[in-house]
């Protein structure tokens, strides 16, 4: 069982909690099967990403979420960009079906922003609508 009534507003107040630890140099999270976390949500998150100031280490596990779209990865991508201290990254879209092309483009923007990133993992598992652009 998850967390299946966390929506948008809940997201964002997680990262800004964790953000809060000023110490914190890994973070994980698992976003699944949370039919009220979308865009706005992700981009909430985002926003939230730059107070990690020691951050080295992020995972990102979003799984089964139908609301999260191309805007909400590309504005996520945008916030992970703003992580100057991060060396590594591991990021799972897993039955985001509302995720395409130009989400993973905005995605990997950001990811090439990161100066010090030394580890990437990707995986995009059943995401039907991203094809050869988005990779």
């Amino acid at each position: 069982e998850g967390l299946d009534n966390i929506s948008d507003a809940g997201a964002a107040e997680v990262i800004q909690g964790l953000a809060a630890s000023k110490s914190l140099t890994n973070v994980t999270l698992y976003i699944s099967n949370c039919s009220n976390v979308g865009n706005r949500g992700m981009m909430r998150l985002a926003q939230g990403m730059p107070a990690f100031k020691s951050l080295t280490r992020f995972c990102l596990h979003i799984y089964h979420c139908d609301n999260v779209g191309d805007a909400g990865v590309m504005g996520f991508g945008q916030g992970l960009g703003a992580l100057t201290t991060l060396a590594s990254a591991h990021l799972v879209l897993w039955k985001c079906y509302n995720v395409g092309d130009a989400g993973i483009t905005g995605l990997a923007q950001g990811l090439g922003a990161l100066k010090r990133l030394t580890h990437l993992a990707l995986y995009f598992q059943e995401c039907c609508n991203v094809g050869d652009a988005g990779v």
